[in-house]
């Protein structure tokens, strides 16, 4: 008989080494590997769950890349409850806080429209990607699973995921019934945080109803003050807390379905609320016209350029002097107000007041027919509503409906089982817009205009496998249309305005093309090598294109360019893992060269004196296209001291560039043949990205002290990040100690666990240059409890 040799160590893949999924190699990927012996030993039978990676169409152990992570439920319930402070805690990822109620992740240097967060697979149709302050309405603290997949899987779900995509996993719509002899399934928890006085409750059941159907039910309630900080400049002195960075939140769902023996069809809906505060808000140029247009070009050669800012091209902006004119200025100054000064009433916090309405539709048909292993639906529609808001006074409204709508077809294995595939179609349309209360009268700067934006894509799948190797490849086609909304007529001073060339009113339209090459290497059962070459395009999204107008939360006025060409960019990782009896180690390093890179230029750094006469400047953004080239490695070594004590040690690191940015010009000719063209070009000095996180180096201890009593240490240090781009400050480097135990029982036929865990136990003044608050500091010292059943 075979002599099978198993390990008990699991490839830790983030800071909390013990909660993130791995799976050890062992030999039976390699049978050729067995040997023979002479003594025969008895049979052992372990029964066990493997976890199945939901976002992957084709999961297997030899699928799975070694950056690749699976964060299982029970550790997202001790963890931040936004996407973004939940997933920090991993390598390569950061956050983009935004006080207390948004955070999105920030991965291997890229955000927002870079990374594409899925729920149940399918998309979140929410505006999280416009903007930091803007929430990710999925919740990860009901979670089953988050799961952040790289390779040819990103392709099934849009294109330009270099850095990967983010799937949560929840059970909204059963798969299956409860297998317990009740068929029903409870789950409770509470959370209590003492540096925010966060107060945390969620509840879930699943209840079979005869054979083949079964419902479910769950929700979550959040309510959290302003979190404590240590001392910091701009601080208050009555207090030690960051003002207007309390969050609330409540969200619920209902779903049910018909579970068969060949696959599962339901219906869910969802509703979610949020009340957060915003951080740093400011009130001064409320009623500020922003001057990014030349004059001369809105007088005498565009007056549409009044109604549909939107529609300017290059040669229209003037890159030497974009200023603010105030139409109100009543201290002599254009100072109104801003969200940190005394005239601000305590009821008139500066705040985002969310809704978000869910369908969704998933099925699953197994083997309906030959040839067909798997038949996959999955239909959402999304009703999502924001209003950023002063007391009960609104200053803008983000407004979004869509539905979106996959249909994946996975063949039957051939080639002897060695090949595997799928091939899908993808339906997605949004109808959105931003609207600026404080737009004036004459000069409206609403930050999009009502559009509408549709996607349609093919995306496609193939897994080739041998003895001791993987390859995967992917492609993904996805054609593009966005469309304004245009009033048919438009008086000004008694004459109708319209845009003179028919073509200004076109849609934009675009296809992308991707295709990933992803291969894996077993060369022996304690190792595995990935290599994962790609190339991405993404087309602009409307923001990009279209967005023209202030957005007071983030204390920016974003202009877009409709002359941009679709983002491309060529990817490379490699990455290698060792599962040893004592050691094992994670190691990935990563490329990312960008052609037309989509980007934020900032105009008024060093000009416009004007709209740098705050501590809080306005930054004046206008989306342009450079080269660009980012670069990193993550890593990580775990030593099995004794069988109860763990000790390792981690890193991360990003650097990202933005090259050969376009020249501007030097200023116009206002006379002569030449009049409105350059007077000359100056050329851009390359710079660094913006917003790239620091590097990371820590060790951390884990430690089973009882069958039962499980606990963990963890510190490290964030450097000092001096590779700063236009506006950004240098950010100063602390060190960051955590600690938690957990103890885990049974009471009767109730599983229970309860938890403390300690962050910053320094309480060391921490600062996030990834995000756009990164001037203020993150949480100081905090010690949060809680319980969690199931029965």
């Amino acid at each position: 008989m075979f002599q099978h040799k198993t390990t008990a160590l699991a490839v830790c893949l983030a800071f909390a080494a013990p909660h993130v999924w791995a799976e050890p190699f062992t030999d039976a990927d390699h049978p050729e590997s067995h040997e023979t012996t002479a003594q025969e030993l008895a049979p052992v039978f372990v029964k066990g769950k493997r976890i199945r990676a939901e976002g992957s169409l084709l999961d297997s152990r030899k699928s799975r890349h070694v950056s690749d992570k699976i964060i299982d439920g029970k550790t997202l319930k001790q963890r931040g409850a936004n996407i973004g402070d939940a997933l920090s805690h991993e390598l390569g990822i950061h956050a983009s806080q935004f006080g207390g109620g948004a955070s999105a992740p920030i991965i291997r240097g890229q955000e927002g429209k870079r990374i594409k967060i899925l729920h149940n697979n399918g998309e979140t149709l929410d505006m999280s990607a416009m903007s930091p302050d803007h929430a990710v309405t999925v919740d990860s603290v009901l979670a089953k699973q988050v799961e952040v997949l790289r390779g040819a899987n990103t392709l099934l779900y849009s294109s330009g995921n270099s850095a990967g995509v983010v799937n949560v996993v929840d059970n909204k719509i059963p798969t299956q019934q409860p297998e317990n002899e009740t068929k029903r399934e409870v789950e409770l928890g509470s959370r209590f945080n003492l540096a925010d006085k966060e107060r945390l409750f969620t509840g879930s059941i699943t209840q079979g109803v005869g054979r083949n159907f079964a419902v479910h039910a769950e929700g979550l309630y959040r309510k959290s003050d302003d979190y404590r900080t240590p001392s910091y400049t701009l601080q208050q002195k009555s207090h030690r807390k960051l003002d207007n960075s309390f969050a609330n939140s409540h969200s619920g769902s209902v779903g049910a379905s018909w579970v068969g023996d060949k696959g599962y069809l339901g219906l869910a809906y969802s509703q979610r609320k949020d009340r957060y505060g915003l951080p740093a808000h400011s009130h001064l140029y409320d009623n500020a016209y922003i001057d990014i247009i030349r004059l001369s070009v809105i007088n005498f050669q565009k007056p549409y350029l009044r109604h549909y800012p939107f529609l300017h091209e290059n040669l229209d902006v003037d890159y030497d002097n974009p200023g603010i004119t105030f139409r109100h200025n009543p201290k002599g100054n254009g100072h109104i107000h801003t969200a940190r000064e005394e005239d601000h009433r305590d009821s008139d916090h500066p705040m985002i007041a969310m809704k978000n309405h869910r369908w969704d539709l998933r099925g699953e048909w197994r083997q309906p027919v030959n040839g067909i292993d798997k038949i996959r639906l999955h239909a959402t529609h999304v009703k999502y509503r924001h209003d950023e808001q002063t007391g009960s006074n609104v200053d803008s409204e983000f407004r979004n409906k869509g539905h979106n709508i996959r249909l994946e077809l996975t063949h039957s294995p051939l080639l002897n089982g060695r090949l595997q595939g799928a091939i899908g179609f993808q339906h997605l349309h949004q109808d959105n817009r931003a609207s600026n209360k404080h737009a004036l009268d004459f000069k409206k700067q609403h930050l999009l205009q009502d559009n509408f934006v549709t996607q349609n894509s093919f995306f496609a799948i193939e897994q080739l496998s041998g003895k001791k190797w993987q390859w995967q490849l992917g492609t993904r086609i996805e054609h593009q249309k966005i469309a304004m909304k245009f009033n048919n007529h438009i008086k000004w001073k008694d004459e109708d305005i319209q845009p003179k060339d028919a073509h200004l009113k076109q849609p934009h339209k675009g296809t992308a093309r991707s295709y990933v090459s992803a291969f894996n290497y077993l060369p022996h059962p304690k190792h595995k090598f990935s290599l994962i070459v790609s190339h991405q395009e993404r087309m602009p999204n409307n923001q990009e294109l279209y967005a023209h107008g202030k957005h007071l939360a983030t204390n920016s006025f974003d202009s877009g360019n409709k002359t941009l060409k679709k983002e491309q960019a060529n990817n490379a990782e490699l990455a290698w893992a060792f599962t040893g009896d004592k050691w094992d180690w994670k190691i990935s390093t990563y490329t990312n060269h960008f052609k037309n890179h989509i980007y934020a230029e900032t105009l008024n750094n060093g000009r416009g004196p004007r709209s740098l006469n705050s501590k809080y400047p306005l930054h004046v953004n206008r989306y342009n296209q450079a080269k660009a080239h980012f670069y990193g490695a993550e890593a990580e070594l775990n030593y099995q001291i004794t069988p109860d004590y763990r000790v390792g040690v981690f890193g991360d690191m990003v650097r990202g560039k933005l090259k050969n940015r376009p020249s501007l010009p030097k200023g116009f000719y206002f006379w002569g043949p030449q009049r409105g063209q350059p007077t000359g070009w100056v050329e851009q000095a390359n710079i660094d990205a913006p917003r790239v996180p620091a590097a990371r180096l820590g060790v951390r201890v884990n430690a089973d002290f009882t069958a039962n009593l499980k606990g963990d240490l963890t510190l490290y240090r964030v450097f000092k990040q001096n590779h700063i781009s236009k506006l950004e400050q240098a950010t100063a480097g602390h060190n960051m100690l955590n600690a938690g135990l957990e103890y885990t029982g049974k009471w009767g036929d109730r599983d229970y666990s309860t938890f403390v865990r300690a962050s910053n136990l320094l309480n060391a003044k921490a600062y996030n240059h990834a995000s756009h608050l990164s001037y203020l500091p993150q949480m100081g010292r905090s010690v949060s409890v809680g319980a969690n059943v199931k029965f």
